[in-house]
């Protein structure tokens, strides 16, 4: 089965996948004052870890960024992302998409999800010319996805005004890039939640469809001053309300900010400068990557 020109992947597909994250399950530790940046300094003895929350998909009018930001990239000798989106196969990406983003078992949307949100579902893609066919085929958290990544290119928000595209741009040629994880490892991340969960999201994906708009402008109103509590009370807030949820929220942000907070303190002991740039929603919270590293006894410093 092919995937149709409005569902191909693209690279704004793989820039998607933390946005959803952070927005399609909306649901303490860290101050911050208005002024700051979602940067932070960490200092070893031996060099220096800039870390930058990103958000990954976003309009010209962020740029130019703070002077702060532009110069602690360039003071830096490597470039840390989550995924290099522009060193991408896609042929291979798209065949992981068909082969983890549909049922390949015989069964189909329609009999996996209760019928009035197959419904929402059917109606929602038309909106977005996806055909309906195609969609009784695709898995919850790739119809989620799509979603996202239509919804938001409708509303100006593109991949390559991201944070994270725009620094990789500037370090091609200049600066070695280093990723964290990778676009494999996140599919496999989105395409690993249960099917309950999945159509906990898929149902609301279609809810906050009304709300998009509000939220991202409320996102990127708390990422450019620095807002930590805010952007935490935005996201983390369902963790505590709903139980069910638990298993997105450990996937989607404490097993990876372990993980990455790992490689960061690898980073620490080097003799090199890194600027680090994740998710927005990996550097809040009490398993948040800012509290890890002071758990270990480091002094992270918003700027």
């Amino acid at each position: 089965m092919k995937i149709s020109k409005s569902t191909k992947l693209k690279k704004e597909f793989i820039l998607i996948l933390t946005l959803f994250a952070l927005l399609t399950l909306l649901g303490s530790t860290i101050s911050a004052q208005e002024g700051d940046n979602f940067l932070w300094e960490v200092s070893s003895e031996n060099n220096r870890v800039y870390i930058l929350g990103s958000i990954h998909l976003a309009k010209k009018d962020i740029y130019p960024l703070d002077p702060i930001i532009e110069e602690s990239f360039n003071r830096s000798d490597y470039l840390v992302i989550e995924a290099n989106i522009q060193d991408i196969d896609e042929s291979l990406m798209q065949q992981f998409v068909l082969q983890r983003g549909l049922y390949m078992d015989g069964s189909n949307l329609r009999s996996n999800i209760s019928k009035d949100l197959y419904d929402q579902v059917l109606e929602e893609g038309q909106k977005y010319g996806l055909d309906p066919f195609q969609l009784n085929f695709m898995r919850p958290w790739l119809i989620s996805v799509t979603l996202e990544m239509l919804r938001f290119e409708s509303l100006g928000y593109k991949a390559e005004y991201g944070i994270d595209n725009y620094f990789i741009t500037k370090a091609t040629n200049n600066k070695e890039i280093i990723e964290l994880e990778s676009a494999e490892f996140q599919l496999e991340m989105l395409s690993s939640f249960s099917p309950k969960l999945q159509e906990m999201a898929l149902k609301s994906t279609i809810e906050n469809g009304i709300f998009a708009e509000e939220i991202v402008e409320i996102l990127f109103d708390y990422w450019l001053r620095g807002d930590t509590k805010g952007l935490e009370k935005l996201l983390f807030k369902d963790r505590i309300e709903n139980p069910e949820l638990e298993e997105f929220y450990f996937k989607v942000f404490d097993q990876r900010n372990y993980t990455m907070t790992d490689k960061i303190l690898k980073y620490l002991e080097d003799e090199n400068d890194y600027f680090v740039i994740v998710g927005a929603g990996h550097l809040i919270g009490e398993a948040g990557i800012i509290n890890l590293l002071k758990k270990t006894g480091y002094s992270p410093k918003q700027l």
